[in-house]
């Protein structure tokens, strides 16, 4: 099977021919050329930036103070990806990118529900917004490819394979190519993880008793130091619930693939170019798989439990030569930031009310998610402030002056902060509407927005 071409076109306006879009030779040529970077002891060198993403994001929260979970979720794995990836910081370009993000994907679903496909030059709104997130991306990107090059040694990361890397054929890859890799590993390295991290978080404060055996597992294994690659293996509950927040809410909630060849499934046969939808988020719910599918349970990723599960009834990560090249790279990424937080504080969510999913490219909360921090003690300091993270380089992009009087990097002027969330409503049937992802109550919404005077204060202390 091949990649869908009418999603993937779609995706391409955003991405370019990255490895997640482009086919068969480029992305067989490509795939082999970036292989190096994701190999489990490259992984390993990229741990210390992973934990230092955590450390700086801790490192801004004070106790008591609440935090928006999506948009501190999403900076910890954007200042990871940057870090491990291309060497470098965008926690100042991280309330940008966030925005970005938001507008793409929604684009990208409202473009493939759209039942008349409206041509790129089209003066719409919803092209007007897409243009611009993009434009945003690219001036990240090309920050990114610029500050390196006045640089350009080998410094044994992505973006130096990327630059100075040589193919079969004696040639470098093209500055497109370049920019386009970069743009896609920035994307799904940071979007997904963020996600994941969100919905455990949130998983893991509706359930104390879990909380708990995981708290205790960290501080057993780790006894206040920084966690470590070579501690995962240790760390089996926490990678535990790590698996089962994917399962419940994969970020990727839906793929697509075109038939090379006639098929026949389950008694029917499929012509050759039939295009056939994945779920994950339908798969990973199905009963004779995974008894009491809507039930939090990380123990049924225990050693003898999991081993009753077939290969291709959880895939978040994608399946078979397609499947995800940075997996490794995502689960040590989340099992180290995970590992890290709860290690340093708790989360209480704001309310109890269950998460309601919006239909975007990724599984995103169709709101804000909100938990107030409780800073723990660490065994070993003593101490209730988190370790601030080790100085990275950081990205320059075009700044202009705020109403404060202050320089800020150039935000995306359609896009306000107020509606970052999807406003894509949910088609009848939606399965986003059961289960642990059922609406919001009107009391809940009475509440009110839970931001306070000390959340916008101490952001950049």
């Amino acid at each position: 099977m091949r990649k869908d071409d009418g999603l993937f076109d779609l995706i391409r306006r955003a991405l370019g021919n990255g490895l997640v879009t482009s086919e068969d030779p480029l992305w067989r040529r490509q795939r082999k050329f970036m292989a190096h970077a994701f190999t489990p002891a490259r992984v390993e060198q990229y741990a210390d930036k992973m934990v230092d993403a955590a450390l700086g994001t801790l490192s801004q929260w004070s106790e008591g103070q609440s935090v928006e979970l999506h948009e501190e979720m999403a900076e910890i794995a954007l200042e990871a990806v940057s870090n491990a990836l291309f060497d470098l910081s965008l926690r100042r370009q991280a309330h940008n990118v966030f925005r970005s993000m938001h507008a793409i994907g929604d684009f990208f679903v409202e473009a493939f529900a759209s039942p008349i496909a409206l041509p790129h030059w089209w003066p719409s709104p919803r092209n007007f917004r897409f243009i611009r997130a993009c434009r945003e991306m690219d001036s990240v990107v090309e920050g990114i490819i610029e500050e390196r090059r006045k640089d350009n040694h080998d410094r044994g990361d992505l973006l130096s394979a990327l630059l100075l890397g040589v193919h079969e054929n004696g040639e470098h890859m093209s500055e497109k190519q370049v920019r386009d890799e970069c743009m896609t590993m920035l994307i799904a390295g940071h979007e997904t993880t963020g996600l994941t991290l969100m919905y455990a978080i949130d998983l893991l404060a509706r359930h104390p008793e879990i909380e708990t055996r995981v708290r205790e597992e960290i501080d057993q294994v780790l006894g206040g130091r920084r966690a470590t690659a070579s501690d995962l293996d240790s760390l089996t509950l926490t990678m535990q619930v790590i698996k089962e927040a994917l399962r419940l809410y994969p970020p990727a909630w839906m793929t697509a693939r075109v038939l090379i060849e006639e098929t026949e499934i389950g008694g029917y046969s499929l012509p050759e170019g039939s295009a056939l939808m994945f779920s994950p988020w339908v798969t990973h719910r199905d009963p004779h798989v995974f008894p009491n599918p809507e039930t939090f349970d990380p123990d049924r990723w225990s050693p003898e439990r999991a081993a009753n599960i077939p290969k291709f009834a959880f895939f978040p990560f994608g399946a078979g030569p397609r499947a995800c090249i940075g997996n490794h790279f995502a689960m040590t990424k989340l099992g180290l930031i995970l590992a890290t937080l709860l290690q340093r504080c708790r989360f209480e969510l704001v309310s109890q009310a269950p998460i309601r999913l919006g239909v975007s490219a990724t599984l995103r909360p169709a709101h804000e998610v909100y938990a107030r921090v409780h800073m723990r003690a660490t065994r070993r300091s003593g101490m209730r402030r988190p370790f601030r993270s080790s100085p990275h380089a950081a990205v320059r992009v075009p700044a202009v002056r705020a109403r404060s009087g202050s320089s800020r990097p150039a935000p995306i002027s359609s896009i306000p902060r107020g509606a970052r969330r999807s406003s894509v409503a949910q088609p009848p049937g939606c399965p986003f509407s059961g289960g642990e992802a059922s609406a919001r109550t009107a009391s809940d919404r009475e509440q009110g927005d839970p931001r306070d005077d000390s959340r916008r204060g101490s952001k950049g202390q």
